[in-house]
């Protein structure tokens, strides 16, 4: 016969707390390194837009001073202050990677710009590492 149920069998036990612990770490197990890809996804995506944005300002320059600014090869900060200079650029975007202002030493999220020749430019962009660009655009 079945007993009913009173006080002393109140609870879980311990092998259903430990079933729902392990199902909890199997699932975050899954999510976690998906989340994180995401995220740099995000930031690369950022980059992405800010590089369309840089375009965007170079032509502006163009118009206003005739020509693209013709050093050979600039970092986004000194690109940055050229773009504000001929009020090109409103406020200096910011690295989504280390969230200050671009600099030179950059590790991460790194932009060049490079006059080619004939009104002719190229911009780079960096992701996480700097290795290789994850997008060059160009006025061509």
């Amino acid at each position: 016969m079945i007993d009913s149920f009173d006080a002393k069998n109140k609870g879980f036990t311990l092998i259903e707390l430990l079933i729902v612990m392990s199902i909890i770490g199997l699932l975050s197990s899954l999510i976690i390194p998906n989340y994180s890809h995401i995220k740099n996804a995000a930031k690369e995506n950022a980059l992405k837009s800010l590089g369309h944005s840089i375009q965007i300002s170079l032509e502006t320059h163009y118009l206003i001073m005739d020509t693209y600014p013709t050093d050979s090869s600039l970092s986004a900060d000194a690109l940055f202050t050229l773009l504000q200079a001929s009020n090109s650029l409103g406020e200096t975007p910011q690295n989504p990677y280390t969230k200050t202002d671009f600099s030179s030493s950059d590790t991460s999220g790194k932009i060049t710009y490079t006059y080619l020749d004939n009104d002719q430019y190229e911009i780079n962009i960096y992701g996480t590492d700097n290795e290789g660009p994850i997008s060059t655009l160009s006025n061509d």
